[in-house]
């Protein structure tokens, strides 16, 4: 419990200032209907911001004055709060020391001696710096033939986090999200590709790495895909027809996964749980074991 002394000859009453205590707001300037703002001093160098609050004292109160300093008991710096029993004080120096006190006045403009003082160390402030990413394979332009098997390797860092490289979310334009993590590999359809590596550390802060390469081109490809889709209320079926190749089992690729394996029979059908998305999904076969595959088929429905 803090309290203000009373003049008996000011008040009729005991006044009693109570719960003085502070909020630190480094990064951001506090201004609401519940605080009232105080201007910084003159002198103020610094960016942090402090609110100072107490209990509204008994008495012919008229207002508040808030002071405070850099020494004990020598407050530089007043601040006619009005009726107010809180004060945001921006403007302040960062890992410095303040003191301070209030003082309550009435309609003449007659003062009650200080509160207790209250010592407050303001804390620095916490920098949340940008993580870094780095795509290093491919290389920036690379082409690949249709149905080749593409690696890629990247590396993410965060100066408060350290490593973030099983963090990464790796997209590509024509088909989202392909993985995570620093190393994969993946079949991409034929056409331009806009690979792009991104990271977001612990404090929000997200940053990304980007190349461009193409598939296809190549040697033209054996393997002739259709698919089409069809859906009910619970389920997508997407059917698959080929012809072209010549392996005993073919493997199935789902968006640029592994899907399954399938006796090279031409026909394949997909069933998947309907999220109400729609697709696209693309699907690609080739023949077990090898690079010989389809060009990659886009599905809607």
């Amino acid at each position: 419990m803090l309290q203000l002394q009373t003049l008996p000859r000011i008040f009729h009453s005991h006044l009693t200032i109570s719960k003085f205590q502070f909020l630190n707001f480094v990064f951001c300037f506090l201004f609401s209907a519940t605080y009232f703002l105080c201007s910084p001093f003159a002198a103020a160098a610094g960016t942090a911001t402090i609110v100072v609050g107490w209990d509204a004292s008994t008495g012919s109160v008229a207002g508040y004055e808030i002071c405070y300093g850099t020494s004990s008991g020598k407050y530089d710096h007043v601040v006619d709060v009005g009726n107010n029993t809180s004060c945001s004080i921006s403007g302040l120096v960062e890992e410095t020391t303040y003191y301070l006190a209030v003082k309550s006045y009435d309609s003449e403009g007659n003062k009650s001696a200080y509160s207790e003082e209250l010592v407050h160390t303001v804390e620095s402030a916490i920098t949340n710096n940008a993580p870094t990413v780095s795509i290093t394979s491919p290389a920036i332009g690379a082409s690949f033939d249709s149905g080749a098997i593409i690696s890629f390797d990247g590396a993410a860092s965060d100066n408060e986090d350290g490593d973030l490289t099983d963090d990464m979310v790796w997209t590509t334009e024509l088909h989202g999200q392909i993985a995570t993590g620093g190393s994969f590999t993946t079949l991409l359809s034929d056409g331009t590709h806009t690979i792009t590596a991104e990271v977001t550390d612990t404090g929000g802060s997200t940053c990304s790495d980007s190349i461009t390469i193409t598939v296809g081109g190549g040697d033209d490809t054996t393997i002739t895909l259709t698919a089409t889709g069809k859906q009910n209320k619970r389920w997508y079926f997407i059917n698959l027809d080929w012809s072209g190749a010549t392996s005993t089992d073919v493997d199935i690729y789902r968006d640029s996964s592994y899907l399954t394996a399938k006796s090279n029979d031409g026909a394949f059908t997909d069933k998947i749980s309907n999220d109400g998305s729609g697709g696209p999904i693309t699907y690609q076969v080739c023949e077990a074991g090898t690079l010989t595959c389809s060009v990659a088929v886009p599905v809607n429905w």
